[in-house]
């Protein structure tokens, strides 16, 4: 009567590399806001995620590759933007400073001026 065989298969246990690369790999997009410390969990994220990804987690180990890559892709990115937008700063505002003294630059006691400050003393009524 009962014909009907009703089979129980288990979930495949998921990878403990491929968990790892997926952590580190959600770690290193905040951590791109700081530049090159992006690289410090999106490299091994990475690794991680390349070796586990023919395993039985493979959901685990796409998600970490793909977030590593974005990680440090947006480290390097933000790196980038700072130095391109200091590069200006570094060489042309001293040259400005330069420019607009009258002894080369730096600072000498008679290019100092100080104004006289009036002390007004208040007096009792």
């Amino acid at each position: 009567m009962n014909d009907f065989k009703q089979e129980i298969s288990e979930a495949p246990k998921a990878s403990g590399k491929a968990i790892t690369s997926m952590v580190l790999g959600i770690l290193s997009i905040p951590a791109a806001c700081v530049g090159p410390l992006a690289l410090i969990p999106a490299v091994p994220g990475l690794i991680l995620g390349l070796m586990s990804k023919n395993s039985g987690s493979r959901g685990f180990a796409i998600t970490g590759i793909a977030a590593s890559v974005a990680g440090a892709v947006l480290g390097i990115l933000v790196t980038a933007v700072v130095v391109i937008l200091a590069i200006p700063f570094m060489f042309f505002m001293p040259l400005r400073h330069i420019e607009q003294s009258d002894h080369g630059g730096g600072y000498t006691e008679d290019s100092l001026q100080l104004e006289e400050i009036e002390v007004i003393e208040l007096q009792d009524d």
